[in-house]
């Protein structure tokens, strides 16, 4: 018999997530909400050791503690459709050649940053599988998945139901036992490993705007990551000078991050480009 999926279960109300992002932002020093997936909750980070993330705050600047008063939601779309499948992710040579031809460019201001200019949060579908770019990158990241089409989205994607995560930065386990909870989803949520904000302030602010919202999007290289809301907070904006996952998983961090910012031509600072070599010599 062909795939059914059970109906769509009444929506919850969505009180208790976000009383538990709330409790979440009162414990974290994050100045900004860090980009996530619809909705998100978190508990505090550990103090860093060695095998944790480890943070240094004060090396590059913050986005603003409100949102500007011009900053209407970007709506427009590339005009072409981005590959369906991810580039090869560089290997520890190339991603030392890319660095070295990275522009170095320093960095004193983000005030202006504006989330909307990367176009709305539900994570358009840009390279017209029909599913969108969070759904393609839970497919993606995760293990024993169950999917199914529902019919009330009207989009013909078959999305994630249920399955398990590892947090690409730290290797904790994420079960996901019903990704239709608004409550468990939260836990799993879209990191991007070059922050919106650090590419404002390394080139996007210049971009024309569907260049922004294919960047917010783009599951064609090693940019979306499936990480828990804990490790999504703690890294927040933060940029390579200022954040690093434990040391077992800096080497692939640090060859996505460089491909990421060779594809979008995005500048690096000088003490981001030492942080991305010391992690590359974790390769």
């Amino acid at each position: 018999m062909p795939f059914q999926t059970r109906p769509a279960r009444p929506v919850r109300s969505v009180l208790p997530v976000l009383l538990a992002t709330l409790f979440a932002l009162a414990l974290t020093s994050c100045s900004l909400l860090p980009e996530r997936g619809a909705d998100g909750s978190a508990t505090a980070s550990a103090s860093p050791t060695a095998a944790s993330p480890s943070t240094n705050p004060g090396t590059e600047p913050a986005p603003p503690k409100t949102v500007p008063s011009s900053c209407p939601e970007n709506t427009s779309l590339p005009s072409q459709r981005l590959p369906r499948t991810r580039t090869a992710m560089l290997g520890t040579s190339a991603a030392r050649a890319a660095l070295s031809r990275l522009r170095t460019a320093e960095r004193t201001r983000g005030d202006d940053f504006c989330r909307a200019a990367f176009g709305p949060s539900t994570w358009p579908d840009l390279d017209g599988n029909g599913c969108s770019a969070r759904q393609d990158t839970l497919r993606r990241g995760g293990r024993d998945l169950v999917v199914g089409v529902i019919r009330s989205h009207g989009t013909g994607c078959r999305e994630v139901l249920s399955g398990t995560w590892v947090d690409a930065y730290t290797g904790e386990t994420l079960p996901g036992p019903n990704m239709k909870d608004p409550t468990i989803a939260a836990t799993i949520q879209i990191d991007h490993l070059v922050s919106l904000f650090n590419a404002w302030i390394s080139g996007a602010r210049e971009w024309p705007p569907e260049r922004r919202v294919q960047f917010a999007n783009d599951t064609s290289i090693h940019e979306l990551y499936a990480v828990s809301a804990a490790t999504n907070f703690a890294k927040s904006y933060r940029g390579a000078e200022s954040w690093r996952p434990p040391a077992a998983y800096q080497c692939r961090f640090a060859r996505s991050y460089v491909e990421v910012k060779a594809s979008y031509d995005l500048t690096v600072t000088a003490a981001e480009r030492e942080a991305l070599s010391d992690m590359l010599d974790t390769c």
